[in-house]
């Protein structure tokens, strides 16, 4: 067979997966140019493959994406002349079978490549008479092409010899001439350093992360499915992270260590030398975009600047529990359901050379405590066998979470609020064609700061701008508040484009998802079945005779509300705090909400509930009640969450309100030693680690108004001695934390005064808060002044907590060191984590 002959049996053969095929993956884009590369440098790049990379990085990749399907990789003993073999479609044979040997090098009919071409020969020769069998048609077939491709050059007498060996005109060859102008078609990546078979991945993984967009739907676009996604570098917003370090300062030739707040921006998080990252903040914070930011950059970098090889990949912790698979098999299921490939993204060499990135969401989701032990049970076993890969764990932190994470060793972040710079950024992006100014949402968002429940965060002002125009002149009091307006604004959209009179769905839709929510979170799940959630619908509009409308109902808040979302047949809430606020709203049984109260997965749900009730003056004394019945951590969870409900409950009556807060304070102050046992065996002489924790928990929850007349009738208390001294100044404590934490500073600053505790730990909590706002509050020149003010008082009276609490957090963090984990003990180290 001449020269002619073959490439006419090649283009007969494969004409119609080369130019017609699918090839949406490999499309040529300014990604990368091939014609900036030399071809001396593309042909040198091919010939540096082994035989084995050749095959996998090059021809099966290639082969891929000019639109046959992989079937098997057969090489080594078994391989009957054939290293793979693809299937094709041709439209008058139908199911066409090629099967592929690879060979590194040039195929000539020099002396040296004699031996190459003689075993060439064996290989096609056999892998021509061997069958394959079809699953497809449970029949044995014959290939109906063999090809021979090579990494370098097959010459003309090599390609003459082995034709007139064989005889068999099913034979073509394929060498580095050929495979040049493909791979500058399909593949230009390669050409600069980047790995084929990841490319297909990387690009669906982008567009992935890229169409899931914001978790709250806020956009009118998005009904169309089309809108900016906040993760893309034109649409997103820095957020930051902090952690508290100490750094050395020398004062008369002595190291004095200082308190000192590390920030870094989201994006940067990956350039650190640790591993494993576990970033928490409130409901809303970004979490989530955070997460989705980081992966989209991975892939964003490798595809337009070869800059990295990293694979990143981004699954919901309900993956890590929902069967027995591991989460190496998770990794793999994932990356091969983007790419479409029957083989995973990365190899061994990806996993210990530490190039993938594993992101896990919704930690906080688990609603049962074996759920969150058994999977971060699987996330130890994967960071345990593969330590250079990064593990980013994101989650609300929560006494079950931080437990079950422990054994992890990550390094702690919180997401920072916002401040009004990144939040007008936000307005100015997501308040495009509405009313709403940009110029004038400083004082709107100063004001909204105030909103009882959440800091300033992207949720909260996401949610803000969606209801702008359904009620620009009433900034709700409280988030229950604002979830509704922005509920209904979603339920009712769709039932506005057909006219007002099916109006009334809105209000049903609503209806139904208080019962999914309460229903979900009694069961303490994040997701039901398709099939679970329409039953559920049935039943509820059975018993109210409007059964005919389920399958509507269903559709409009499934599939265009934004609410729900439903992935692989299971539905759950695009948001957690959706499922919270519904659930929270689905409360009917105040004997529910009675124990409740002591469970921290029912907290968020609880506030919502006294948001949509803030006069339940009458229930919320009820729930006092059960406070007096609770006991160690019981007790303590129960208080932070009454504290919180209480400031959601802003119509009760002011002297109710006065003595639930004052019973919170009592509860907090009671049960901080359970609270410390919780939280592990106290480490250092001073036990500072423990109670910050204890401290952080619970400060949101005395964040209140009110705490001035609590502090005044503790102050007018007889604060005795011993024991009962040690609990009025913990009274006292967390009275002087909710002044600061409530914009109080002045009135703080004065309660401080003359407040001498035996437990200094309690001035260092006092001085964390001052240093809170000082560094990271959203609030005016003046508070910060007026804190910074307050810390400087304290300084000299904690210094020694200080240094305490960097010897206790040496010894619980934990350094890679030569494949063995050892605290950090070195005395010299002076850029510690705190």
């Amino acid at each position: 067979m001449n020269a002619a002959g073959r490439d006419r049996c090649w283009t007969v053969g494969i004409q119609e997966f080369n130019e017609s095929g699918n090839n949406e993956g490999g499309k040529m884009t300014s990604e990368f140019d091939p014609a900036k590369v030399p071809l001396a440098k593309k042909t040198k790049k091919l010939l540096e493959y082994t035989e084995d990379g050749f095959r996998d990085s090059v021809v099966r990749p290639l082969f891929q994406l000019l639109g046959v399907d992989h079937g098997k990789d057969v090489c080594g003993v078994n391989e009957e002349g054939k290293d793979c073999y693809f299937w094709g479609e041709d439209q008058i044979r139908g199911r066409v079978l090629y099967a592929v040997q690879t060979k590194k090098g040039k195929l000539t009919m020099a002396a040296k490549a004699s031996a190459n071409i003689i075993d060439a020969i064996s290989q096609l020769r056999t892998a021509l008479q061997t069958p394959v069998y079809d699953a497809a048609s449970k029949t044995k077939v014959f290939p109906d092409y063999v090809i021979l491709a090579a990494s370098g050059e097959i010459n003309q007498a090599a390609q003459r010899h082995i034709a007139e060996e064989i005889k068999d005109p099913r034979l073509l060859f394929r060498s580095c001439d050929h495979l040049i102008p493909l791979i500058d078609k399909h593949i230009p990546e390669l050409w600069y350093g980047i790995d084929a078979r990841k490319v297909p991945y990387l690009r669906a993984f982008r567009d992935h992360v890229l169409a899931l967009g914001d978790s709250i739907n806020i956009s009118p676009a998005s009904v169309d499915g089309v809108r900016d996604s906040p993760i893309y570098d034109g649409s997103f917003v820095q957020l930051f992270l902090n952690r508290y370090k100490t750094k050395p300062r020398k004062v008369l030739g002595k190291i004095h260590r200082e308190l000192e707040l590390e920030q870094i921006p989201v994006d940067k998080l990956l350039q650190s030398r640790d591993r494993v990252f576990f970033l928490t903040g409130e409901a809303g914070s970004g979490k989530t975009t955070s997460l989705r930011r980081l992966g989209f950059l991975i892939a964003n970098t490798s595809l337009e600047l070869g800059e990295s090889s990293q694979i990143p990949i981004l699954i919901n912790a309900v993956e890590l529990v929902r069967n027995e698979k591991t989460v190496l098999q998770l990794c793999a299921e994932f990356t091969s359901s983007l790419s479409r490939d029957v083989d995973s993204a990365f190899d061994a060499s990806d996993l210990s050379s530490g190039n993938v990135v594993l992101l896990v969401d919704g930690f906080d989701e688990l609603g049962k405590h074996d759920q969150a032990s058994r999977a971060a049970s699987k996330l130890l076993d994967f960071h345990m066998q593969f330590k250079n890969c990064f593990v980013v764990v994101a989650a609300r932190d929560s006494p079950v979470v931080s437990e079950s994470l422990d054994d992890l060793g990550l390094v702690k972040y919180r997401i920072s609020p916002i401040g009004f710079q990144q939040a007008r950024k936000m307005i100015e992006r997501l308040a495009s064609g509405k009313s709403l100014s940009p110029d004038s949402s400083q004082e709107i968002l100063r004001r909204l700061e105030g909103v009882h429940g959440l800091e300033l965060s992207p949720l909260l002002v996401s949610v803000f701008v969606a209801t702008t125009d359904y009620a620009r002149s009433d900034i709700p009091a409280n988030i229950t508040e604002l979830f509704k307006k922005y509920t209904e604004l979603m339920l009712g959209r769709w039932d506005q484009q057909k006219g007002l009179a099916q109006q009334y769905q809105a209000s049903v839709k609503d209806f139904l998802l208080c019962k999914l929510g309460i229903f979900m979170h009694e069961s303490r799940v994040s997701e039901l079945s398709v099939a679970e959630c329409r039953g559920l619908f049935t039943r509820e509009l059975v018993e109210r005779g409007q059964e005919t409308e389920v399958e509507q109902l269903l559709d409009e808040v499934l599939s265009r509300s934004g609410i729900l979302r439903e992935l692989n047949g299971l539905v759950s809430f695009s948001h957690h705090l959706l499922q919270e606020f519904y659930a929270g709203r689905g409360i009917s049984d105040k004997e529910l909400l009675r124990h409740a109260i002591k469970d921290h997965w029912w907290k968020r749900a609880v506030v919502f509930y006294f948001g949509e009730n803030p006069d339940g003056q009458s229930v919320l004394t009820y729930a006092n009640e059960g406070l007096a019945d609770s006991v160690g951590t019981d007790r303590f969870q129960a208080a932070v969450t009454l504290g919180l409900a209480v400031q959601a409950c802003y119509l009760a009556k002011l002297d109710a309100k006065i003595s639930v807060m004052s019973s919170v304070v009592e509860a907090m102050a009671d049960s901080i030693e359970p609270v410390l046992n919780f939280f592990g065996e106290p480490v250092g002489d001073f036990d500072v680690h423990r109670f910050m924790r204890y401290y952080i928990y619970g400060r949101d929850s005395v964040a209140a108004k009110l705490i001035h007349s609590v502090l005044e009738n503790v102050l007018a208390e007889d604060s005795g001695e011993g024991k009962q001294k040690a609990k009025h100044d913990l009274k006292r404590f967390w009275c002087v934390c909710g002044l600061i934490d409530s914009g109080r500073i002045t009135e703080a600053a004065e309660a401080t005064k003359g407040f001498a505790p035996e437990d200094q730990r309690l001035l260092f909590g006092i001085f964390i808060g001052c240093f809170y706002v000082e560094k990271m509050h959203v609030t005016s020149d003046e508070q910060k002044k007026l804190a910074k003010k307050l810390r400087g008082t304290l300084e000299s009276k904690i210094e020694h907590l200080q240094t305490a609490a960097l010897d206790e957090f040496k010894s619980l963090i934990l350094e890679l060191r030569k494949d063995e984990i050892t605290a950090l003990s070195d005395p010299n180290h002076i850029d510690e984590d705190v």
